[in-house]
């Protein structure tokens, strides 16, 4: 035998054992699924953070001119707040909407058809990234945003010679545990029309028809509504929520109001949710038996 044989020999005695399929972790092709999303979408956090930004420098400018005793120190924190859900929710929208119908459009469905992950561990991992991602980012997000305002606030006071009336820590820990009840109760509401939009975005054979089919089922709930009772179903399923997981309906023009106790026991005991989250879990079964009839456009 000559040297190289018994090398060869050797590397091949010694090679670390080659995992088989049924060693791979269960959850591995779901990780990287989610992984992938947050590759492929960075507006995922971008947004958010912009945002952030924007909004921070606005309301340094508005302690600046304005600081005065006597102003209502949460106020700009409760306001912060509306401001990264409804740049969530924006977000949130688009990216139901193309999570599916944009890999057909590249015709990148291809690709991914390819590889030995099924069609409904693809489309968890983009429900995921709307259900889970989105909201604990935004959560992040608007949680460091209103430490930074904190500090803001603080350092303002000193430069005009005007006493910090900023609140203190405990305040702002609760507004933090409001905001994260808030976007969980929110996120288990919304989860049926999440799983519309991305059935729709596996169905559609245009970015006309997304937009077509996801308007028209909700005005024609919204027309229903009216005419069975005076509160529009369709409103019900998109801000309903926010009767539901706090004691009393919350200050004008504020969906999550830090004076309004949480109720828990009330939200979960609601027939709507668990009604809206089978919805769900039927819909994103079907747009992944659509998405696996579905060609590239």
């Amino acid at each position: 035998m000559t040297n190289e044989s018994r090398a060869l020999t050797h590397l091949v005695e010694n090679a670390p054992p080659v995992a088989s399929a049924e060693a791979l972790k269960p959850t591995q092709p779901f990780y990287w699924s989610v992984r992938r999303e947050l590759w492929e979408y960075p507006a995922i956090w971008m947004a958010p953070s912009i945002t952030a930004g924007i909004v921070f420098f606005f309301f340094v400018l508005v302690m600046v001119v304005m600081a005065r005793p006597g102003r209502v120190p949460e106020l700009p924190y409760v306001i912060v707040t509306s401001f990264m859900l409804a740049a969530m929710a924006v977000v949130w929208v688009f990216y139901c909407l193309d999570a599916l119908h944009g890999e057909r459009r590249d015709r990148s469905i291809l690709f991914w058809k390819s590889l030995p992950v099924s069609d409904l561990t693809t489309v968890l991992s983009k429900a995921a990234i709307s259900l889970v991602v989105m909201p604990f980012v935004t959560f992040v997000v608007t949680a460091a945003l209103q430490l930074a305002l904190w500090f803001a606030h603080k350092a303002t006071g000193l430069m005009v010679g005007v006493a910090a009336d900023a609140p203190g820590p405990f305040p702002l820990l609760q507004n933090w545990g409001m905001l994260l009840y808030g976007l969980v109760a929110m996120t288990l509401w919304v989860a049926p029309v999440c799983a519309w939009l991305m059935l729709v975005s596996a169905w559609a054979w245009a970015r006309s028809a997304t937009l077509v089919w996801t308007v028209v089922p909700f005005v024609v709930l919204a027309t229903l509504g009216k005419l069975v009772r005076p509160s529009s179903i369709s409103a019900d399923r998109f801000a309903g929520w926010v009767t539901e997981a706090f004691a009393s309906t919350p200050r004008e023009g504020l969906l999550i109001d830090p004076m309004n106790p949480i109720a828990p026991a009330k939200f979960l005991s609601s027939a709507s949710l668990w009604i809206g989250l089978a919805v769900a879990a039927f819909l994103l079964f079907a747009a992944a038996r659509m998405r696996r009839r579905r060609a590239p456009l």
